[in-house]
């Protein structure tokens, strides 16, 4: 059975404009992260790092 052209770049439009949006997501997640909340990650990594081990 054959699949029209029509119907394929239709396929071809919807999975490119989903994978846009993904990576448009995660962008603006990366960039609160980054802008938002970096200060107090790096703030949680140096306390995890300076903690003293305790046999």
């Amino acid at each position: 059975m054959r699949v029209s052209n029509v119907i394929v770049r239709k396929r071809l439009v919807f999975v490119l404009i989903g994978g846009l949006l993904i990576m448009f997501v995660m962008g603006i997640r990366l960039g609160y992260i980054q802008l938002f909340i970096g200060d107090w990650l790096t703030g949680r990594a140096m306390e995890l790092w300076s903690r003293d081990i305790v046999n």
